[in-house]
């Protein structure tokens, strides 16, 4: 069950940062007033006031990661007492991590500390068994599992189980820009959960210090009692430079070091990297003299001492560069081997073994710059900063990059080996990925790279790929392959997806044209694979707003409203769900219907105001979309707006203005109205407009139960405090004869049951 729900692999890179940690760093942290209040055990004397949140800011190579894992390695340490759960998640700057991929990873964590699966997560998976929850193709998944505030609700029913939950997020700054905005509200959720204490690190950058305004915080820099300390540590293990130098020497390495380091870490590890290449004390003393003076002057010496290098070891460097800086996603160690080894010009039919490198040298050529994750098997830059640099260079290092790297994929799309067409079983599958493993990085960004490098123009090589049944059949199979090692059962895949269902899928303009120039075009925009979708739901699937390809497929007769058998959604909510008002428009103009509803019984309004997206509802109010419509559950739009917070003084004003009933109540058991799913929530901002709009404070829901209870169950002091300047009564009784005094107790809600008495309950 525990793997249903994420195959993500949160260990790796907390192990990796715990192998690269320097004995004797980072005690100043651990001792600091800040962390220690954070764990609700504060130093004597402390002025740090207790805080459920500690916000650890820092620029670029600080160390705020190793940081971390210290921190999370002192917690798991220190702490034997099974009622504590901890949990954690480490973002890097090539994983694409959603909220829910974070949700479902503490999620999985949490559970571990449990005797046995909790019971929100049972009633998920006895609920989604059969869906897939993991996989890399978030937009190839077929079912998608819980919503992601399925998810939350679990995570925070166990985090309740639990005498206190410590949660652990690195990195929050490198959220890929798709999922920033969704993170973003899940670390608001997150601290206003009961019990549960969260530990984050980020750049200081001004989203994040209006996220963690007022909290406790901490700036991560590199310590003169750390660059000390692992100083003595490089010495003591290099016995070669340990020889060279004496006390004093020590202390002025350190010294010039945590001057020159200007708080970076990174720079003190890359810059004794350096001094390991001097071979008398002489040449130490003028390395010293003659250090970089910033992380980008590092760089440009280590990149020049690496063209030093022998022409063959310079060159297998820069290549290893141009893939990582080009690559759309990280490459294990045996995709890279075969990327470098691929040659355009000499590979007709095959791969030459013999020109595969042995992994071993590429730590070595690269000095350092590249790491490999032994756990993932991954090969990665050793920093943010290095992937930051090499992009801004990438044009001038590598000025034939795109296409050395768009021909490369389309060599191996062409090898004789996937002529054959898709394997018969799960084995012979794994041998086929074993043998040629580029194939699933080939499988699933080969469009991506056709477009970077040729834009409007399509190759032979392409055209003849997307025309060969048995090719195009072979690459759709692997895209749908698990990419984890033990692989597993053979995934289900669609048969009979044709090259135009490709090139749709990856926004392809010109090979769609080209494909639909044929006499019998209109037949060709209608075919459908066998789950029952035609290229206009691959394009619609990608997620990315070809509104192009659509044009070209409703000008050859397809059916704007045909539905995607596994989801039953059109092509009208996909774009309303990406937030692609331009789509949308397309769409109507067109004449898709704007009141198809999909399983949920939501029509596409209902997505537009999820997302907060004021420019897409208005586009569909004017063209007929209901605004009261309700889905399965009873409730309007109105209600998605105050339960996901959305901007509240638009979109819920545009809602309102356009004629929706602010005290209309849903059709669950509860009939509640939207006021109380925004208290609930903590949607304060929300709530407050709906209030200004005249929603009564102390409506009563089926058991009697006014806002004011809404909001002490979601625990949130500032939507209590709201309901009570606004005149809600404090000292009502539900149904049951509990009033909200003697709810908060039962809930547990110290916060709240003080400004209840403060309040005169």
């Amino acid at each position: 069950i525990l793997d249903w729900l994420t195959t993500f692999d949160y260990q790796s890179r907390h192990n990796e940062l715990s192998r690269v940690h320097a004995p004797n760093t980072g005690s100043w942290f651990l001792k600091s007033d800040a962390f220690n209040s954070w764990m609700g055990h504060p130093n004597p004397g402390s002025k740090a006031r207790p805080s459920n949140v500690l916000w650890c800011n820092g620029v670029p190579g600080s160390g705020k990661s190793v940081m971390m894992a210290t921190a999370i390695k002192h917690i798991t340490e220190s702490n034997r007492d099974p009622t504590t759960g901890v949990a954690y998640f480490y973002y890097d700057y090539k994983t694409k991590a959603s909220s829910r991929d974070i949700i479902s990873c503490l999620l999985k964590q949490l559970c571990t500390h449990q005797p046995k699966v909790p019971r929100a997560v049972q009633q998920l998976y006895d609920r989604y068994k059969e869906d897939e929850m993991s996989g890399s193709m978030e937009t190839l998944k077929v079912k998608p599992g819980p919503e992601t505030g399925e998810l939350f609700a679990a995570l925070f029913d166990v985090a309740s189980e639990f005498k206190r939950t410590l949660l652990c997020i690195d990195g929050l700054d490198e959220c890929a820009p798709e999922f920033q905005e969704g993170m973003l509200e899940v670390i608001r959720r997150l601290m206003k959960v009961p019990k549960c204490r969260l530990l984050v690190t980020s750049r200081a950058e001004e989203t994040y210090q209006e996220l963690f305004r007022g909290k406790l915080s901490i700036q991560i820099e590199a310590a003169s009692e750390d660059v000390h300390a692992y100083v003595r540590f490089v010495l003591t293990t290099h016995p070669e430079l340990r020889d060279l130098v004496d006390e004093h020497l020590e202390i002025r390495i350190a010294e010039c070091l945590s001057e020159r380091a200007n708080g970076l870490f990174l720079f003190v590890y890359l810059s004794m990297q350096g001094l390991f290449e001097q071979t008398s004390v002489s040449e130490l003393k003028n390395a010293l003299e003659e250090m970089p003076a910033t992380l980008d002057d590092v760089y440009n010496g280590i990149l020049q001492r690496i063209r030093d290098q022998s022409s063959s070891k310079s060159r297998l460097a820069m290549r290893i560069f141009m893939w990582l800086s080009y690559c759309e996603q990280p490459l294990t160690i045996f995709e890279l081997q075969h990327a470098i080894a691929v040659d355009p010009v000499l590979d007709a039919d095959d791969i030459d073994p013999d020109r595969i490198p042995p992994a071993r040298f590429f730590e070595d050529v690269c000095m350092d710059l590249v790491s490999i994750d032994k756990d993932r098997h991954l090969v990665l830059l050793a920093h943010a900063s290095l992937s930051q640099y090499l992009t801004s260079l990438r044009h001038s290092l590598f000025p034939r990059g795109l296409k050395n790297l768009a021909y490369s994929i389309l060599t191996y799309l062409h090898y004789t080996e996937f002529a054959s067409g898709p394997c018969k079983d799960s084995a012979a599958l794994r041998k086929r990925l074993e043998r040629y493993p580029l194939a699933m990085y080939a499988a699933r960004y080969w469009g991506d790279h056709v477009i970077d490098y040729w834009q409007g123009r399509v190759p032979k090589g392409i055209m003849e790929f997307l025309d060969s049944p048995l090719k195009t059949a072979a690459f759709v199979q692997i895209m749908y392959a698990s990419s984890s090692q033990d692989f597993g059962p053979m995934r289900e895949y669609p048969k009979n997806v044709s090259g135009l269902h490709l090139a749709a899928y990856f926004g392809i303009q010109r090979a769609v044209r080209l494909i639909l120039q044929g006499d019998d075009d209109t037949q060709c925009a209608q075919l459908i694979d066998s789950w029952g979708r035609t290229p206009l739901h691959s394009a619609m699937a990608a997620n990315l707003g070809f509104e192009e390809i659509v044009k070209i497929l409703y000008v050859r007769g397809t059916n704007l409203d045909s539905r995607d058998p596994e989801s039953d959604m059109t092509a009208l909510h996909y774009a309303s769900k990406a937030g692609r008002t331009s789509m949308v428009k397309l769409l109507l103009v067109n004449g898709s219907n704007v009141t198809l509803r999909d399983p949920k019984g939501r029509t596409a309004l209902f997505f537009a105001a999820e997302r907060g997206d004021e420019a897409t509802l208005r586009v569909l109010t004017e063209y007929g979309a209901e605004i009261e419509a309700r889905n399965i559950e009873g409730k309007t739009a109105l209600f998605e707006c105050a339960q996901k917070g959305n901007v509240a003084g638009e979109v819920a004003q545009l809602l309102i203005q356009s004629g929706v009933e602010v005290d209309l109540q849903d059709e669950d058991p509860e009939h509640r109205t939207a006021l109380t799913y925004a208290v609930e929530a903590g949607k304060v901002q929300v709530a407050e407009f709906l209030i200004s709009q005249h929603a009564r404070v102390d409506a009563r829901s089926a058991r009697g139960r006014t806002p004011l209870f809404w909001a002490i169950r979601g625990g949130n002091v500032e939507a209590v405090r709201l309901l009570l300047d606004h005149g809600a009564e404090v000292n009502c009784i539900d149904n049951s004869h509990t009033s909200p005094l003697v709810y908060a107790v039962q809930k547990g809600h110290a916060p709240v049951v003080k400004l209840l008495l403060e309040r005169g309950a």
